[in-house]
């Protein structure tokens, strides 16, 4: 999905990720971790 297939009133920010969390690469974070 692209962010222009998106609704007007979803909000698009930046995850909060913590310091110690693992994040594969490719993957996709969706909120925060």
């Amino acid at each position: 999905m692209d962010k222009t297939e998106l609704r007007e009133s979803v909000i698009i920010k930046d995850p909060q990720i913590h310091e110690t969390a693992f994040i594969a690469p490719g993957a996709h974070v969706v909120g925060d971790v």
